[in-house]
């Protein structure tokens, strides 16, 4: 009777041993044990398998979600102000006479020459959706404030001509801007490209930010950017077109020596015309350009 459960016993103590063993083995095992175990309301992912992670953000472009516009040309206008002494009282004759009743829902596009502050009483010509400035200037070469355009409440196009202005980052019509153009023109003020979260067209010709705005990825409806002669300071580096679903039409371009690099992006972009030229271009940036554009 000893013998048998003596014999027994040995084979539990065996068995028992060879378990403690495999069981430890498995737990030993490297790769098994970075595994975490699953909640019972975790869905496990396996993500050693994922060598870059912008793949998964590449394989998810951005959309376009926003329908473009027009609202004519920058040279047409229904009505124009001067000030001039000898227009004053031209001017108020005019504005009598458009302010009527049975025409001034008629007005969509001013344009004001050498006035930087529109008066309160133009809130009257409630369909204005384009206004245009022309040759403001400030004598001591700090640029003027741009006043008056918040009471434009369907203001869409802005236009600056021959000007040095300072616009206020603060102003409500800059919220629903779509069209910013800008020629001849120094613009101090705009230090981000949020305040402008509508904004579908801006062009610049022979002008420039004095500062250019940062976060210019915040717009998502743009669809045609146009740096023409771009007079001040720009590192294209900081534009990243990949960010921009809207964006069809680019035009980056200088004889002022102010440009430096290529925008990101440029490698698998959408456009449908592009177009960048500047002094300090190396030949790989041209090379990229070129593919890119799709030219032979």
């Amino acid at each position: 009777m000893i013998k048998g459960m003596t014999h027994i016993s040995m084979t539990h103590s065996m068995l028992f041993l060879f378990l403690t063993v495999l069981l430890g083995c498995k737990s030993e095992n490297p790769v098994d044990s970075e595994i975490p175990k699953p909640t019972a309301n975790q869905v496990m992912v396996d993500t050693r398998s994922i060598t870059n992670p912008s793949d998964s953000i590449n394989a998810h472009p951005l959309i376009c979600q926003c329908s473009t516009k027009s609202y004519g040309s920058t040279h047409s206008y229904d009505v124009a102000f001067r000030n001039l002494d000898v227009t004053q009282r031209g001017n108020q004759a005019k504005f009598k006479a458009w302010a009527h009743d049975t025409i001034r829902l008629k007005v969509t596009n001013m344009r004001f020459y050498s006035i930087d502050t529109i008066p309160e009483q133009f809130k009257i010509f409630e369909n204005v959706q384009q206004v245009s400035f022309v040759h403001i200037q400030d004598r001591n070469a700090k640029g003027k404030n741009i006043h008056g355009l918040d009471i434009f409440k369907k203001l869409k196009k802005v236009v600056f001509w021959g000007s040095d202005i300072i616009l206020d980052p603060k102003d409500e019509w800059l919220k629903g801007v779509e069209v910013l153009d800008f020629q001849k023109t120094r613009v101090r003020g705009i230090t981000d490209f949020s305040t402008m979260p509508n904004l579908q067209e801006l062009s610049m010709s022979y002008s420039g930010f004095m500062e250019f705005p940062k976060n210019i990825e915040t717009l998502k409806c743009l669809s045609t950017l146009t740096l023409e002669v771009y007079r001040n300071k720009l590192a294209l580096s900081d534009i990243d077109i990949s960010k921009l679903p809207c964006l069809k039409q680019l035009e980056l371009q200088t004889w002022y020596n102010t440009m430096t690099g290529i925008p990101e992006g440029l490698e698998n972009n959408s456009l449908q015309a592009l177009h960048i030229h500047h002094q300090t271009l190396t030949e790989k940036e041209k090379e990229i350009i070129k593919l890119a554009s799709h030219q032979p």
